[in-house]
């Protein structure tokens, strides 16, 4: 092959080669282009998104704010979802749930042997030790003393593999569970729906506390009786806890008195926003 043959050639391999590349760059900043251009939509979107959930927050807080006083039950404006929000592609639909349906796990702090005992019943009744109540306690206390029999503080933390130290503080959220000493996630999934962490004492809302929760709570009180208790409650909520003591059996009224009312204080509110791409929940 001549020496002109041979340029010929490496042009025609230069020229192919060239060509290739303009196209991978040019297909690369198209790519690019189009990137930037979904990442701008996306976070109008996420924007939108944002604003829609605080608007929708607000929405709800009104509707707690507009609630009777006395006694809450579910039959209330605050217990049905609220209407969704809407605006241009985004929309937001928001429900308000009673934080005081479930048990405050922060009540163990108070040191009470009634609430302790309430507690217990509702691990055993989850398919969990009940003794798990004490590494609770101790994890919630701001004490470095172990609850007898199966409590643990530091020492026992530390002494992990991947060690840290007790809480010694108020649960900040019922996750934190998954920290204590015979926790596992199985234990914690049977338990989560029955428990709550509020920043202080509150008692649970016999009007909206569930059969099971209720049957753990009250010693006495059978899962048949707390089923028909809960069934015709719905139908007619208890407007004080002197009306609930009367559908209660003596050894339950101890009980009742302490952990119970027929008010909620705290609330939570959560919800699903849809905005063009992007859907998230929030709570």
């Amino acid at each position: 092959m001549s020496t002109r043959q041979r340029s010929r050639g490496f042009a025609a391999v230069a020229a192919i080669v060239t060509a290739a590349m303009v196209a991978s760059i040019g297909a690369h900043l198209a790519w690019q282009s189009a990137l930037a251009v979904r990442q701008q939509e996306n976070m109008a979107a996420a924007r939108q998104a944002t604003a829609l959930a605080r608007a929708a927050t607000l929405a709800a807080a009104g509707v707690i704010a507009r609630d009777a006083p006395g006694f809450d039950h579910r039959g209330e404006p605050w217990a049905r979802s609220l209407p969704p929000l809407e605006s241009g592609e985004a929309r937001v639909v928001t429900t308000i749930a009673d934080e005081q349906s479930k048990f405050n796990v922060n009540s163990l702090g108070d040191g009470s042997e009634i609430t302790l005992n309430a507690f217990r019943r509702l691990l055993a009744q989850a398919g969990a030790p009940a003794s798990l109540a004490d590494a609770v306690v101790d994890w919630i206390d701001a004490d470095d003393v172990v609850t007898e029999p199966a409590g643990a503080e530091d020492f026992h933390y530390l002494a992990l593999d991947a060690p840290y130290r007790t809480g010694n503080r108020p649960l900040a959220d019922i996750g934190e569970l998954l920290l204590v000493k015979g926790f596992t996630e199985e234990r914690y999934r049977r338990l989560a729906p029955y428990i709550t962490a509020l920043p202080r004492a509150a008692k649970v809302n016999v009007n909206t506390a569930s059969a099971e929760l209720l049957a753990a709570l009250l010693p006495g009180l059978s899962p048949a009786d707390a089923t028909a208790l809960a069934a015709r409650r719905d139908k007619e909520p208890f407007t004080s806890k002197t009306e609930f003591a009367k559908r209660l059996p003596e050894a339950a009224l101890k009980a009742a008195n302490e952990l119970l009312d027929v008010r909620t204080d705290f609330f939570q509110v959560q919800g699903v926003v849809q905005s063009g791409r992007i859907s998230s929940g929030y709570r």
